[in-house]
Parts: C-alpha cells; structure tokens; sequence
C-alpha cells in the first residue's frame, strides 16, 4: 500500500520537472538545493480564498480525513500559527473541518469557545485567565483565529468551534465540575468541593510535573582496560503500598565525550511488593569508557526499597567501598515550578538485609488526589445518570469530561500515567466523538505530539483512526523563535526569551530528507491541472514503519510570536 507526502515551501516560485529522486542533503545549504522539487506556499497569512492552489493540493493529500494533526517543530513561532489559521480556513470552507483544537487547557477552551459562539464578549479578560502569563500559544495570533471564528460564524450556516485538549492545570476543570453539579444537585457539589481540597492544596501542577520522580544517582569508576567487556549491575527491590508508577535501574555513560551508553530495567507497580525482586542490567562497556553512572527511579507511590549494589565487569567483581550511602538526589530541573514528592533514608533493620537499605517513601497526598480526584468521576457519573432528563447529551458528555480531565491532570502531576500523550490523544478523541460529534478536527501542537511517534499523540490517534488520522509537520530553516529560557529560573509569570533557528535543528532536517531518498521515496508531480497539482512521496519499496509525517511543510525564514 502506498503512503504519500506533499512537501510545500516558500523557497521555489515555480514548477520544476518531475520524476527525480531526491537528492541526499548532508548539509543545511543542501535543503535549499530542494527548491527544484517543492510545491511553492503562496503565504503563510490568512486569506477567505477557497481556491488557492497550494492549499487545495494539501487537501487533495489529506483526503477525507476526520483528524489532522498541524505539528509545529519549534513552539514561540508567529508565522506557524498565522499558517495553521490559512490551513483551518480553507479546510472548513473546502472539507467541511468545524473544530480548531489546541494545545492549551481544554476547559480553559471552551470559555473562548463562548466567544468564538458569541455567547460572550469579553476576549481580553477570558485570554488573561490562563495560568502562565507567559505562554507560546497565547499571542496575537490565536487572538486574530477567535476574532476570525467569531465573525465566520455570524455568516455561516455551520458553526466553527474552539477546543484544547491538554490538562495540566485541574482548577478551571474543578470549577466547571462544581457549577454543573450545583445546577442538578448542591448536596453533591458540596460533597466534590471537599473531596477537590486535597487537590487544590497540592503544589506543583503546571507545565511539566517532576517528570523524573526520584532519581538518586552514583559514579562509578571503572578499572583502565582496552577490550570492551561486560559490565553487570544489580540490586533488589521491595516496595509496600506501590499501586501505580515503576521501579528502574539505569546504567549510562558519565563521559559526555565517550561513546553513548545507556540500559535501563524497569519494574511495573505490580512487580514490587513485600518480597525483594531483583533489577539487573547487563551491557557491553568499551575500553575507553572509565566511569557509569548508577540511577535508580521510583515513579510512583508508596515506600521502595533499594538493597546494595553488585557489579561485575568482565567477571571481576567490583568493590563499592560506600555502596548506597554514595548516592545522590538528582535535583530538580525546574524548581520554580516543580515538586519533588520524595523523601529518603536509609533502613538498618529490613527483613532480609544484612546492611542498611535506601527507603524511598512518596508523599501520601499523592495517594489522596488520587483517590479524591476519582471519587468525583464517580459521583459526576452517578449524577448524570440520576439527572438524566435534566441535561442534553452535550451537557452530560462535557461535565464528565471535566471529572476526568482533573483526575487526568493528577494523574501526570503524580505520574500515575507518566505519558501525557495518553491523555491529549483521548481528549482529542473525545472532541471528535462526544465533545462535538461527527466533527472535523484540526490540532495545532508541537510536532513531537501530532506525528505517528512511538507512545505520542499522533500514533494513538492514527492506531484508533488509521487513514483518517492525518499529520502535517512545519520546519523553519531560519528566523527566531520565542520559548522559555533557563529552566533553573523557569517561573509561571515569567517572560519568554528571543532565540534563533538552531542550525543543528536544519541539520537534523536534511538527515530526515536524505534518510527518505535512502528509501526510495520519490518525488512526483501530481495531477493534470496546475491548479490541483502537488508534489507527493511514492513509497517505491513500501518502507515500514509509516512515515511519521504525511505532509511537510517547509518555510525559508520565520518570525517570533507576537503578545
């Protein structure tokens, strides 16, 4: 079965021949030795014109799908979003697409939803709700796409709606849980405040969790040998109330300069429990690696413990003269905003040790949001059912999705579900399904979300969806950027920093572009009429696995998001 490409560009005005293979580009200059083989973007700037050739030949490529994915390879990006307004415009005039769908809060969505419905007027004050002040997707842009919707939908027969589908901040989903219950029944959005306290008093919600759970770290020096040789490395674990999360070991390189090295070995929640279980990792060391370092993960609740070390390198064993007591919390990477949930110590009396064991214990509030922010998806449920008569069907589908979407968001906070990928693809799912049903969805986020990545957004959308799921990546090759700066002094009300296009980024693209000609993917013209035609990928030996991308989109030079 053949998959297929379309590849447009501001950098070639006109048509050249078809038919050539591409060339391999080894360098940043040599993407630009692809103009010849490019389909020329018109503009980047919205326009109400249903006809553009470039994009009726991007939708020709997207066919009749029911999701597309806009992927942006760089956040803070003014032209990529005046962009994916061109795409959404011209695909709800042309493909019937009615839901714009971004990477922000879903429930702070669906307030500039009202706007977009004209159910209220105040855009300023609803875009100053959001939680970062901050933020790479809040610009003037986005704010032109609401305007833009708005008056599209005093003029269309069919409304356009806005969406989110990310879940990192639980307290406007808490409100709209609590005003939906008050209007069926005050006794039970009593009952979900108190249950929500613990989750409102819990810190360290946000952009990223501590996405590293406890991580201790320690060095070890290897003896001077040349040969690569095995190095075995190996502890036991217990654990005690552990229901969710793992229990990993890692060994990697310490060197920077030496080469790549890393194995890890995890323990699902169901493999800790009061018996030791043993972690191990074997792999091969070169000769010229002279110090690992030892990691050891808990990501989840409860007490671990972790019972000494034993190496072994090329069948000699190895002394640890301070074994555990060596070891070293891996800090935080954003202590402005995040929480590190663990507290350590080291045991002398554990059954089965004959030395001290390093006890990791998770904070029990964990345990609580967890099961307060669940309770609440059950009493949301029983209440839609008691109350059925009393709510329609979009009503009852959107108060249970907020239930969910704080139980979601303590869940990433806690890493009860470590993958946040897990959620957007659900939530963008549920808004094709339950949210607005029958609709066409057009997600705008960054690209490593939205293409058919391993555990990403884009391969459980297309896994459900299969050729309705459809994937657009945008590259700049020059120009600047806006994004978040030091991470050590990342703060929610803090500014964005100006950056340029990494030339390393361009690099990685022309790797990507040379790996297709490696698979013989080819570049065609396609279609009879100039107004229709489009470049498209051939699959000449049917690779596997799918591209990650269907559609690539590559603009010269960009500009940073405008506030």
């Amino acid at each position: 079965m053949s998959c297929s490409r379309l590849v447009l560009t501001a950098l070639a005005l006109l048509w050249a021949s078809c038919g050539s293979t591409i060339p391999a580009p080894a360098t940043a200059d040599a993407v630009e030795s692809l103009a010849a083989f490019l389909l020329p973007l018109v503009s980047t700037e919205p326009a109400d014109d249903a006809s553009a050739p470039d994009l009726a030949a991007l939708a020709g490529w997207l066919g009749e799908a029911r999701v597309v994915g806009l992927g942006e390879s760089l956040h803070g990006v003014h032209d990529f979003h005046r962009l994916g307004h061109r795409i959404f415009a011209h695909l709800v005039q042309t493909r019937g697409f009615d839901v714009f769908a971004l990477e922000i809060d879903q429930a702070h969505a669906a307030r500039l939803n009202e706007f977009v419905g004209g159910r209220r007027d105040d855009l300023d004050a609803l875009l100053a709700e959001r939680w970062w002040t901050a933020e790479i997707f809040y610009d003037q842009a986005v704010r032109d796409l609401l305007l833009w919707m708005r008056e599209y939908n005093g003029r269309a027969e069919r409304p356009v709606h806005f969406a989110g589908f990310d879940l990192k901040q639980p307290a406007l989903a808490m409100r709209a849980v609590g005003e939906g219950l008050r209007r069926l029944d005050p006794a039970a959005a009593a009952k979900a405040e108190s249950l929500y306290a613990p989750v409102r008093a819990l810190p360290g919600f946000g952009v990223f969790p501590n996405v590293y759970g406890f991580t201790g770290s320690l060095r070890v020096t290897l003896p001077p040998r040349t040969e690569t040789q095995t190095l075995r490395v190996a502890l036991r674990v217990r654990g005690q109330g552990v229901s969710h999360g793992s229990v990993g070991l890692t060994v990697e390189g310490a060197d920077p300069a030496s080469p790549p090295l890393r194995k890890s070995r995890w323990l699902a929640a169901h493999e800790v429990g009061g018996l030791w279980a043993p972690l191990e990792v074997e792999l091969p060391v070169p000769g010229g690696v002279g110090e690992v370092r030892l990691l050891l993960h808990h990501r989840g609740n409860g007490t671990v413990w972790f019972d000494g070390f034993f190496l072994e390198l090329g069948g000699r064993k190895l002394e640890l003269p301070d074994g555990l007591g060596a070891i070293e919390l891996q800090p935080l990477q954003m202590p402005a905003v995040q929480v590190m949930d663990y507290r350590t110590g080291f045991d002398e009396q554990v059954a089965g040790t004959a030395g001290p064991s390093l006890r990791v214990d998770c904070d029990p509030a964990i345990d609580e949001i967890l099961r307060a922010a669940n309770d609440v998806v059950v009493l949301v449920r029983e209440q839609v059912a008691l109350h059925r008569e009393r709510l329609s069907p979009p009503e009852a589908a959107w108060l249970q999705q907020m239930s969910r979407l704080v139980l979601q968001a303590c869940e990433w906070r806690a890493l009860a579900e470590p993958n946040r990928d897990v959620f957007l693809a659900r939530n963008v799912s549920w808004l094709q399904r339950e949210g607005f049903p029958g609709s066409r969805v057009f997600v705008l986020a960054h690209s490593s979300h939205t293409e058919r990545l391993p555990r990403k957004m884009g391969a459980h959308l297309a896994a459900e969806l299969g050729d309705a799921y459809k994937t657009v990546t945008m590259h700049a090759l020059a120009g600047r950027y806006r994004y978040f700066g030091d991470v050590r002094s990342l703060k929610a009300d803090g500014e964005l920093e100006l950056f340029s296009v990494a030339p390393d980024d361009v690099e990685l693209l022309a790797r990507r572009l040379g790996e297709a000609a490696e698979n013989d993917l080819l570049f065609h013209l396609a279609g009879a009429a100039a107004s229709a035609a489009g470049l498209r990928w051939l699959e000449a030996n049917a690779p596997s696995p799918r591209p990650a991308a269907d559609v690539l989109i590559l603009v010269r030079r960009v500009s940073p998001i405008l506030p």
